[in-house]
This record gives C-alpha cells, structure tokens and sequence, in this order.
C-alpha cells in the first residue's frame, strides 16, 4: 500500500455571504412608531376590547419576527456547523494518527539509546577499576550522554576526568589521617562533594571531644566520691548481717589499691584468692 498523499494545502475561507432579503427595518420603523403611539395613551372601559385585540396582534408579530430570525439564523449556520464537524473529525483522525507514530519513533529512540548505554556500561566496566564495589555507573552517569550527538569518545574522556576527581578527592582524604577515614569516605561518595567529607571529619572529632569531656568529668566525679569514701569509714549497722562474698575483680591497679584501703578502713575481712 503506497503512502496517501495530500494533494492541496488545508485552506477553508468564506466566500460569497448570501444578502438576506428582508424589511425588518420598515418592520423596526413601526415598532418604534407604535410604541411612542401607545406610550400617550390611557386606556378606557371602551377602548379595552381593542387594547386586547391590539396586544394579540402586536404578540403575534413578534413571533413572526422571531421565527424568521431563527431560521435565517439557523441556515447561514448550516454550512459553518458542516464544516466544523468535519474538521473536528479530520482532527481527531490525525491526532491518533501522529500518536500511533510518535509511540513508533519513541520505541525505535529507545532501542538506540538502550544499545548505546550498553556501549557506556563497558566504558564504565573498563574505568572504574578498585572502585566498582563503592561507585556505581548510576552516580556517574549524565543523561546527555545518550543523545544523538554525544559521541563514545567524549563519553569516555568525561568518565574519566570524573573518575580522576574522585580518586584525588579519596586520596586527600587519606592524607588527613583521620581515624574516621571510613565515615568521611562514605560522605564523600554520596555526592563527591570534598567539602562536605571535611565538614564531617571536623564534626566527628569534635563530637569525639564533646564526649571524651564528659567521660572526664564522669571520672573526677568518681574519683572525688571514692576519695570521700576512703576518708569516711561506714557505720556499723547492728541489725546487719555478717555475709560472705567471692568477688573477681578486674581494674586497674590505682583502683584495686583504693578498693583494698577502703576495705581496710572500714574493717572488712578479705583475701586474695589464687586461681
């Protein structure tokens, strides 16, 4: 089946509007003449019989009016609404049409760019090398890279200025010596943003030194209650009972001398038992 041609240009104009033959304005004329006449004029007991037949007269005219206006009206439409339809039509029929070959050009510019990001992948496979298992060709990849026009070369060389990037930015990281070298890497390979990663190893160590101040402070506040417990022996409770306990203590030696003070100041029995 050979392709359908259209042979002229889409034209429409209107040509020739038929004259309407008509006396509504002698009609107009009268109207405003009858209007005026009846406007001064009170009506009688006499005059009412003709008032009325005057009003069904006058009623009866505008429904003849209206009635030819309608269908002078309803017949100069005629063509336009003949036209109107069809074009409506001729519309919908080629909107389904450029549909149906809008989906077929998609599917085949999607076959292309599917083949070509197959192309990419091996590009990828071939230059990420130690990085494969931290950065995946979805943080690298640039839409414009599958457009027509994007050659494989260009491609390639962009990979690889970005692949250098990321390997510099890790290696500076490295320099700093940060024993959250893992964290600050995880933050940098979000975004490779080296910036940020700075900004993270610099609030870590300072969270470190937040909490290493409170661990301080929670070892004076112990050592000062041990102090006081060496200085102060316990009071003997006469209604408590004499027990008997075998502890294994692990501590450092300073605090296993001021345990045994302490155990000495307030007159405990103990013994160093051997394994």
């Amino acid at each position: 089946m050979n392709k359908p041609v259209l042979k002229n240009e889409i034209k429409a104009e209107i040509k020739g509007i038929s004259k309407v033959e008509d006396n509504i304005t002698e009609a107009k004329e009268y109207a405003l003449s009858l209007k005026k006449y009846y406007g001064t004029l009170v009506f009688n007991d006499d005059q009412l019989k003709e008032a009325k037949d005057e009003r069904a007269s006058i009623n009866k005219l505008v429904k003849s009016i209206a009635d030819y206006r309608k269908n002078i009206v309803a017949e100069f439409k005629k063509p336009i609404e003949q036209f109107e339809t069809t074009a409506k039509k001729t519309e919908k029929i080629l909107k389904e049409t450029s549909d149906f070959v809008d989906v077929q050009v998609k599917n085949f510019e999607n076959k292309v760019k599917e083949k070509k990001r197959e192309e990419i992948e091996k590009i990828y496979n071939t230059q990420i090398e130690e990085l494969k298992d931290v950065i995946s060709i979805n943080q690298l990849f640039n839409d414009k890279w599958l457009n027509k026009g994007t050659t494989l070369q260009s491609i390639e060389d962009e990979m690889k200025s970005k692949l250098a990037g990321i390997r510099s930015g890790l290696k500076a990281i490295e320099e700093l010596h940060s024993e959250f070298e893992l964290e600050i890497k995880n933050t940098y390979l979000q975004d490779f943003d080296l910036s940020k990663a700075i900004i993270k190893n610099n609030q870590l160590k300072e969270q470190k030194e937040r909490l290493s101040k409170v661990e301080e402070k929670k070892e004076e506040i112990a050592q000062e209650k041990v102090e006081t417990m060496l200085k102060e022996e316990v009071k003997d409770d006469i209604s408590d009972p004499m027990l008997t306990y075998t502890l294994k203590i692990t501590a450092p030696l300073s605090k296993q001398q001021a345990l045994r003070k302490f155990l000495e100041l307030n007159k405990m029995t103990f013994e160093k038992v051997n394994e």
